[in-house]
């Protein structure tokens, strides 16, 4: 064979070697005394595998449990509930009885009157206590030769069972036997912190806290999902985020509008400026030199440094240096060396890139100047180290769904929110930083609480202006519900609270400087705790009605998606094919698009009325990245005003067009009189939205309907 080969398989059993001996040392270890432990030991040495040994593998979720005909207790897995179908038909000669079916391994459990007293199995469990038994099982059924050798070269439609790929069946038994040891080792000591954690009842706030941990004790245990859920997951993240340039750009953000106040309330505004921008260029990646470059292009030179030793054992221990958004949803999906290795799975790999490294970017940015700054406070580096890590996951979130928010561990809320969970954040961390700043606590946090808000208000306002502050928009929508709820108001414009700040002030103070210099729509995108159950988005406003425009938002992602594109068929059909493209398309392809669009016609609206044709080549480069033009968007947001206006003026028309049926049809002369004077005002406010027949009118078509 070639040396490639014998190195590769050479990597395949020694890990399964160290598999298995970390797996018998992990079951023994769990015996109750030394003469079950003698039991266990002397079990292992008689049924250890042959060297060299490598599982022979089926592949999938679906398992399949029964009794086969020498008695013995077997179990095998299928990619689907078809093939699993398929095989026990084919097998039926072999399947005696006592059949279980489950589409999880985490749901097999173990029950000694499946196996016969003198079993393997069956001895072993008898050696450990009952609380231990389903995850060794889980493991035996991973990882033992009776599993991976009889049942899995069992046929069924004529083709042998198991797999010829080896480095497949090394990859699936090396990932479930590692997930069954971890659970082995760890979950004794969850559960006896969640059983503490149970039992207690502390009240107030830790009472809360104690109660959303309790809550969520069963995903912590088994983080996983429904297939389904992974698929709507991946397809959201693939559609919006994989190879957008400008999502990743607006992620980095977080470093300015958290981060940076956050360090000037801790360690004032000079030595935060200074070291954060020093920290800034040291996260930066570099190019390998051509010789290095066997293992990847770029590295990370401050991962290298001794100084950083500490902090980044600390990032990595909990996750949060390469744990990022992509990794959470496309690693959470994949199973397979199929998953890994395709070319579709290459694919959304380097389309990752931008987002994923805007990530890591982000994150080490602010662990460095975190670190930095409390070591020239003379805080040792486990502390700074610490505080680094904490400070990264207040700005950034964990990155991991166990850690989230409850409803994020539902599948309903893993597909409708996959994109929230930074918003929710930051909306959690300003929310307690308002409560700090009043409560009753020690002076010191109670000044640093104000700073971090007076920081963090200041550097929205800098970069998004007044549109960009946290809460702005909650704040506007209950603005505009209150104005709603009021007797007193006979004012028949439509009040709206962002624009009549809009107008008390202009678009360099109201959307930023940022936005005005530059014309791309930067406010809109960076708003910390905005759009926390929905987003005004000017577009589609314009294009489908604040109504449905919710409903897509609701909906999450792959909803938006699928809504946006039956939309887009009525494109096709009008011969749009530019817009239709824009509608089926992933958000990376939409964005070149929408740009050919903007260059061929400006920008218009799907009635083909002109908005905007003289757009620069900058506004379409940008474009071509993902950034809207400011103006655009400043447009769309005054016609969606417009358009509430208008609708509520026709509103106004229809409640005459009705007093005037009612009064007609009743003879009252009051009630006729008195829709036509307000006709008339209707008509001297706006002229040509009504003429004098059409009172008439509408009488006439009313009574014609009625008759047909």
């Amino acid at each position: 064979l070639p040396t490639e080969v014998q190195e590769a398989y050479a990597v395949i059993r020694k890990t399964l070697r160290k598999d298995w001996v970390n797996y018998k040392e992990l079951v023994i270890s769990r015996a109750e005394n030394k003469v079950q432990k003698t039991a266990l030991e002397t079990l292992f040495k008689e049924n250890a595998p042959l060297i060299g040994y490598v599982p022979s593998k089926r592949f999938g979720d679906y398992y399949l449990e029964y009794t086969d005909a020498s008695g013995e207790r077997v179990a095998t897995s299928f990619e689907s509930p078809r093939q699993r179908q398929q095989f026990e038909d084919a097998n039926k000669a072999d399947i005696k009885g006592d059949v279980k079916r489950s589409d999880k391994l985490e749901k097999i459990t173990y029950s000694s009157s499946d196996h016969p007293p003198d079993s393997l199995i069956r001895r072993m469990m008898e050696s450990v206590p009952p609380e231990y038994r389903d995850e060794i099982y889980q493991a035996h059924l991973s990882f033992m030769p009776k599993e991976s050798i009889l049942q899995n070269t069992l046929k069924y439609e004529g083709v042998k069972g198991e797999s010829q790929d080896l480095v497949r069946g090394w990859v699936d038994t090396a990932t479930r036997v590692a997930n069954k040891l971890n659970a082995l080792e760890y979950a004794p000591q969850i559960e006896l912190a969640m059983g503490e954690i149970d039992s207690s009842d502390p009240g107030g706030f830790a009472g809360e806290v104690r109660n959303a941990i309790i809550k969520r004790k069963d995903f912590i245990a088994n983080p996983t999902y429904p297939k389904l859920t992974g698929v709507f997951a991946t397809g959201a993240y693939s559609l919006f985020l994989l190879g957008n340039a400008s999502s990743a750009l607006i992620n980095t953000s977080a470093i300015l509008l958290l981060t940076y106040p956050m360090l000037i309330s801790r360690y004032g505004f000079n030595d935060a400026n200074t070291v954060l921008l020093s920290a800034m260029q040291e996260a930066l990646p570099s190019f390998l030199p051509k010789a290095k470059q066997k293992d990847g292009l770029i590295e990370y030179k401050w991962q290298a440094n001794p100084k950083y030793k500490v902090l980044l054992d600390a990032l990595n221990d909990r996750g949060q240096l390469q744990h990022t958004l992509s990794r959470e949803i496309l690693e959470g999906a994949r199973k397979d060396t199929v998953d890994y290795n395709s070319k579709a799975a290459k694919a959304m790999n380097l389309l990752s890139v931008p987002f994923s490294g805007a990530e890591k970017y982000s994150r080490a940015t602010s662990a460095l100047a975190t670190f930095n700054l409390a070591k020239k406070k003379g805080k040792s580096d486990a502390e700074a180290a610490a505080e680094a890590v904490n400070l990264v996951i207040d700005v950034h979130t964990t990155g991991m769904a166990a850690e989230g928010p409850s409803l994020m561990q539902h599948p309903v809320g893993r597909v409708m929110f996959t994109f929230k969970s930074f918003i929710w954040n930051s909306a959690s961390v300003i929310g307690m930083g308002f409560y700090d700043s009043v409560a009753n606590v020690p002076g010191p946090e109670r000044t640093q609480a104000r700073k971090q808000l007076l920081g963090i208000y200041a550097t929205s306002a800098a970069l998004g202006g007044i549109n960009g502050l946290p809460f702005f928009g909650a704040a506007a929508t209950f603005a505009n519900i209150l104005e709603a709820m009021n007797p007193f108001d006979d004012d028949d414009e439509p009040f709206n609270a962002k624009e009549e700040i809009r107008a008390a002030t202009n678009e360099f103070f109201y959307k930023g400087p940022f936005n005005y210099l530059t014309n791309i729509e930067f406010s809109n995108r960076i708003g910390l705790a905005n759009g926390l159950l929905f987003r005004e988005d000017p577009y589609s406003i314009e294009q489908n009605g604040y109504v449905l425009t919710a409903i897509m938002q609701g909906m999450g992602p792959v909803g938006s998606y699928f809504l946006g594109a039956g939309r887009a068929m009525e494109s096709l059909a009008d011969g749009e094919y530019i817009r239709f493209a824009e509608g089926v398309t992933p958000s990376a392809a939409r964005n070149l698009f929408k740009t050919a669009r903007y260059y061929k016609e400006g920008v218009r609206t799907r009635s083909g009325e002109e908005l905007d044709t003289d757009l620069s080549g900058w506004t379409l480069f940008m474009q071509a990245f993902g950034f809207s033009p400011a103006d655009v968007s400043s447009l769309y947001e005054n016609r969606s005003i417009s358009l509430n206006f208008q609708a509520k003026q026709l509103d106004r028309l229809a409640a005459i067009k009705k007093k005037f049926y009612v009064g007609v049809e009743n003879g009252d002369s009051e009630l006729v009189a008195e829709a036509q004077e307000k006709l008339i005002a209707l008509v001297q406010e706006f002229p040509g939205i009504a003429d004098g027949k059409t009172l008439q009118r509408s009488y006439k078509a009313k009574k014609a309907y009625e008759k047909d």
